[in-house]
């Protein structure tokens, strides 16, 4: 699914009335599906979209979500994933991971906060990419060198194998029940 807001729409939306394009696709048993519509906005409004993608747990799955400005939540409970790859370009970004995955990815947020919320007894490995942004884990967890493991993991037997890229903001990663 792919949320796209032009860079020149963003800015002029801030000084005049201007059109604003939201693009949406997903894949249907059928085929692709798409929405696509350009409403323009009057200035100073706040523009959100919620969209609840129903996934199958029956077949293994790769994910990929993009979005330019915003919050992205992903509860990854559940579902048979192989990969997931994540981006927020400026905002927020937020992930749920399931314990019983053998997964492997990337969570990008050049700018703002990445939420990784690990549940007890998954073996995780994240790579953690960070130049000046702060990092908060819990206290059972290990850090060597850029790697970060969950309690109990190690680099031969991580499941989930994540790569964190996060240059300025937070990375907080708490553990769940």
């Amino acid at each position: 699914m792919d949320y796209a807001v032009s860079t020149s729409s963003l800015y002029s939306r801030y000084i005049s009335p201007c059109p604003i394009h939201l693009q949406s696709s997903w894949l249907t048993s059928t085929g692709r599906s798409c929405f696509s519509r350009t409403k323009p906005l009057p200035w100073r409004v706040t523009f959100w979209v919620t969209r609840i993608l129903p996934l199958t747990d029956e077949i293994p799955l790769g994910l990929n979500a993009e979005t330019s400005v915003g919050r992205l939540t992903m509860d990854l409970s559940g579902l048979d994933l192989e990969e997931v790859n994540a981006t927020v370009a400026v905002g927020a970004l937020e992930i749920t991971l399931d314990p019983q995955d053998v997964v492997e990815g990337r969570l990008s947020n050049p700018v703002g906060e990445i939420k990784i919320n690990i549940p007890d007894g998954a073996l995780v490995e994240l790579m953690l990419d960070t130049a000046i942004a702060g990092e908060n884990y819990p206290d059972d967890y290990v850090k060597i060198g850029d790697a970060l493991y969950s309690p109990g993991a190690t680099a031969e037997n991580a499941r989930i194998r994540l790569r964190v890229e996060k240059p300025i903001g937070l990375v907080s990663i708490d553990g769940i029940e």
